[in-house]
């Protein structure tokens, strides 16, 4: 017996001064994850071999680097009981994991991969399976999030989290990720100076990308393809959004970008296209909204309540069912150099320039959104009469959307 307890100290001592530590069903010393990241020292890298593994609720309170062993096809499988990884710790990698059925509860939030106050953290090239939330962050600073799909099989909102969900962070990057089926494809609440890059979030039961009081955020060449109801971006200033992909989305309460209460912030480059509405703008500031393209959508520009000193310039307006609605009264919004695919002035000096202002907003417009059941008279000889008595008597409008310099042609 006392032989028994001195070989299984010696190899605690062996773990504890090791710096790379294997764990297999078969042949190795350690056959849990759980019990290799309990004996590593800090600073080690813990290698998981092919297996699956049915654990859950693995504690990281200590820097660790988990990984995967170059044959691949490590599967942790919770059993829909629990969280994979509880992360407390700066400096966790955890990479190359397929984690499966992390639990559910409605008093919590249980994420395939909770981290709380932690910093420097890194997880890339992982596979998360029917998650309710993939990734949580909490209170935490330089986290990366790389390479992971990360999908849910959840059926409805309320039993569905974030894809990626960051909460008081800071220095946040969020790059390559691949995200549907979750409540939000990524949720950001008090995050700031982060970044989101050529992220693809796709067919979320809600908002492929949301965010409240994040300022000075980057949103950058990330796609947003046929979420319920698009993106909202909420109760912000300093954000920049550029080159990004809005698409199809469908429905009354559906945008292809929401902006509510966002204020000195940079929409540039972005391709909204084949949406209820376009831009749905609400108590925006001192923004500017340029080089987009905005195609096919239903409205491409909806302007409510209290949104002042906007400037839309050298977008294309393509196509879409409505240029612009806006309520009546005075507007302090600029709209210039715009190609509106609807405007049939001439350009007799050849400059690339109207020789008349264009009114983007129209009556047909104003009825469609105003009046209960009147989109069922989209493309009718009667709102096409109405369209015709605008066109000789613009004042029939009220509101004063003008761009004074629409282009002739598209900018490229």
């Amino acid at each position: 017996m006392m032989i028994v307890i001195f070989l299984s100290l010696l190899n605690l001592c062996e773990f504890a001064s090791a710096r790379k530590i294997d764990v297999c069903p078969k042949g190795c010393a350690l056959q849990t994850i759980q019990e290799a990241v309990r004996v590593a020292p800090p600073r080690s890298q813990v290698v998981v071999h092919p297996a699956t593994y049915l654990e859950k609720d693995i504690l990281i309170n200590k820097p660790l680097e988990l990984v995967v062993s170059s044959q691949g096809g490590v599967i942790i499988d919770a059993q829909e009981a629990g969280a994979h990884f509880i992360v407390t710790a700066d400096d966790v990698t955890i990479r190359g994991f397929e984690l499966r059925n992390p639990g559910f509860a409605s008093i919590k939030d249980i994420a395939a991969v909770r981290v709380r106050s932690a910093n420097r953290c890194i997880f890339a090239n992982n596979q998360i399976v029917n998650s309710t939330y993939g990734i949580y962050i909490e209170k935490s600073t330089g986290c990366t999030i790389l390479d992971n799909h990360i999908r849910s099989n959840r059926r409805g909102a309320i039993e569905s989290g974030s894809g990626i969900h960051v909460w008081q962070s800071t220095n946040v990057e969020i790059v390559r990720n691949k995200i549907s089926g979750h409540r939000d494809g990524i949720y950001f609440e008090f995050v700031s100076h982060s970044r989101i890059v050529e992220n693809e979030s796709e067919e979320n039961l809600r908002y492929g990308l949301h965010f409240m009081f994040s300022n000075e955020n980057d949103y950058q060449r990330n796609t947003f393809r046929k979420n319920q109801s698009g993106v909202a971006v909420m109760y912000s200033k300093k954000i920049n959004m550029r080159a990004n992909r809005f698409e199809q989305s469908y429905g009354p309460a559906s945008f292809g970008l929401l902006l509510k209460d966002i204020s000195d912030s940079l929409i540039v480059g972005n391709l909204i296209k084949d949406n209820t509405t376009g831009f749905f703008v609400e108590g925006v500031s001192r923004t500017l909204i340029s080089d987009n393209d905005v195609i096919q959508n239903g409205w491409a520009i909806r302007i409510v309540s209290s949104s002042e000193n906007n400037t839309f310039i050298s977008n294309n307006f393509l196509d879409s069912t409505f240029e612009v609605a806006a309520l009546a009264g005075a507007n302090s919004n600029v709209f210039s150099g715009n190609y509106w695919s609807r405007y049939e002035g001439v350009d007799l000096d050849r400059n690339n320039i109207g020789d008349h202002a264009h009114r983007p907003a129209s009556l047909s417009g104003v009825w469609v959104q105003t009046i209960d059941g009147a989109a069922l008279l989209l493309n009718s000889f009667f709102l096409h009469l109405i369209d015709l008595a605008e066109a000789t008597l613009p004042s029939l409008v009220a509101s004063q959307i003008v761009d004074e310099h629409p282009l002739m042609r598209m900018r490229p």
